[in-house]
């Protein structure tokens, strides 16, 4: 389930573009992506439309946030992303995995819960906030 989301109503969705804030679509067919402990996420087909990459492009430039609501979709952004975190239209299968050792380019921030030590989850937590922050907010 898509919990991170959860409680983004249609009254809170329309709330916040009111407020001027864009939802930047994405498909993504999730599978099991926490597996066992120091397993690798499965590979997932995703698909990022232009529409988001011309919305998500000039919001960094602009040094606007770009938000992620979830650990699930940060994969896909971070996958079409070049070295600048700017976001190329892209879809395929992605494979990436992201562990401290690789900085987060195309995201600034994260609406996420909690998740269980060692899985894939945590290590896009830990890539995103450094493991000193992230000690202190669990």
């Amino acid at each position: 389930m898509p919990s991170a989301g959860h409680a983004f109503t249609p009254d809170l969705i329309t709330t916040l573009v009111a407020k001027g804030v864009y939802l930047a679509p994405q498909l993504l067919h999730t599978g099991v992506s926490s597996l066992e402990t120091g397993e690798p996420p499965y590979e997932e087909f995703y698909r990022l439309p232009a529409s988001t990459a011309r919305h998500v492009n000039p919001a960094r430039q602009e040094r606007g946030r770009v938000v992620a609501v979830g650990t699930t979709v940060v994969r896909a952004p971070e996958s079409a992303a070049d070295k600048q975190g700017m976001i190329n239209p892209a879809e395929g299968w992605g494979g990436l995995v992201l562990t401290p050792d690789r900085d987060i380019l195309a995201l600034d921030s994260l609406l996420t819960g909690f998740h269980e030590p060692a899985s894939s989850h945590l290590d896009i937590l830990l890539a995103l906030t450094g493991r000193e922050h992230l000690s202190q907010a669990y």
